[in-house]
């Protein structure tokens, strides 16, 4: 090979390789979330397990601090694949003023994903902020809807053999004493611990409907949220 070729050859080599990183440049710009808050104008929020009844948030508020949140979280190209990971997670739908819709997941506490377009993997700190967030929401709707609350120190829990629990005691910060009716409850863990049992000395806020109560010490829940833990994840 002439000098003339080589150095013909060599230049389109570099050619090649520019273009090929202009398009990496401008797929990698595309795939980011890059949400507009004020173009989102309502978001579903669902679980992938029956934590809570999947729900809307309307609240411009409320829409804001999500996106501001998904807008915000450390980002990192993964090529693993959130699907070989067992763990809960949550459906994302961002509805647009202009009539479009997105759909993202959050899996595990670990991978933020949209089909056919990212998978980015995020750091487990900053993924529980959601947990916090939705929780958040969540007890301000129960709170809209005309739920009572109580919030207290679990004193003494009641389990199955299989570790479910069936029924706690509550202590409030005045040494009032309720038992919680736990069987089939839904359990919300805004710690990022990822519990979905409640445990001794756990720090809980019960929501429930006074009409629903047979008695005024046992309460049957609508929701438990998790607000502190005694024990490291």
């Amino acid at each position: 090979m002439n000098k003339k070729h080589l150095i013909s050859r060599i230049c389109l080599i570099v050619i090649g390789f520019f273009i090929v990183l202009f398009l990496v440049n401008k797929q990698n710009k595309n795939e980011n979330v890059n949400l507009n808050k004020n173009e989102v104008q309502k978001i579903h929020i669902s679980h992938f397990m029956p934590l809570f009844d999947e729900f809307d948030v309307t609240d411009s508020n409320e829409v804001i601090t999500i996106v501001e949140y998904l807008n915000s979280i450390n980002k990192k190209n993964t090529k693993e694949d959130p699907r070989d990971y067992f763990g809960g997670g949550y459906g994302i739908k961002l509805y647009f003023k202009d009539g479009s819709e997105r759909t993202l997941f959050f899996t595990g506490n670990r991978f933020l994903s949209e089909t056919n377009r990212f998978t980015y993997e995020i750091p487990y700190r900053e993924a529980i902020k959601f947990d916090r967030i939705v929780t958040n929401i969540l007890k301000e709707k129960l709170s809209k809807d005309g739920k009572a609350s109580i919030i207290g120190t679990v004193d003494s829990v009641e389990s199955e053999q299989s570790g479910a629990n069936i029924s706690c005691v509550l202590k409030t910060e005045d040494n009032v004493k309720y038992n919680i009716f736990l069987r089939n409850t839904k359990i919300m863990d805004g710690t990022g611990a990822g519990n979905l049992l409640v445990h001794e000395e756990d720090k809980i806020k019960v929501f429930y409907l006074k009409g629903e109560q047979t008695d005024k010490d046992i309460i049957h829940p609508s929701m438990v949220f998790i607000e502190g833990v005694t024990y490291e994840k």
